[in-house]
């Protein structure tokens, strides 16, 4: 948590009734820190071994957000109650989030316009 405190860091007390919560209340958890917080660490340590998690370091930044530094973010579930299509990756899901556009608006507006139909008057 803040200043590198960890678990000692008095708010770490929030994530404690997060982990706590989930269970009980849901199938699949979604998570989100500072790169140093080891998700799957915690995942596994707070929830146990019914859960797994993926967990990857994303820089917003590459998608124009205002962020300081990249993010942690992961997704758990409940092992019973949910499986991961070997076929979808979570690594391929967000490659083709960071995929640029290799066309411009231009090249979608290939037919030209039709001719306006407003009289002078109506087109002011």
């Amino acid at each position: 948590m803040g200043l590198q405190m960890g678990e000692k860091d008095e708010k770490y007390q929030v994530h404690e009734a997060y982990y706590d919560q989930a269970p009980s209340n849901a199938e699949i958890a979604l998570l989100e820190n500072v790169t140093e917080y080891d998700i799957k660490k915690q995942v596994e340590k707070c929830l146990g071994p019914e859960w797994d998690c993926y967990a990857k370091c994303v820089d917003p930044r590459l998608w124009g957000l205002g962020c300081a530094r990249p993010r942690a973010y992961g997704i758990a579930w409940k092992r019973d109650s949910k499986s991961i299509d070997v076929n979808f990756p979570f690594d391929a899901v967000l490659d083709s989030l960071l995929a640029n556009p290799v066309m411009t608006a231009t090249d979608y507006f290939w037919m030209k316009l039709p001719p306006s139909k407003l009289s002078d008057a109506e087109e002011i």
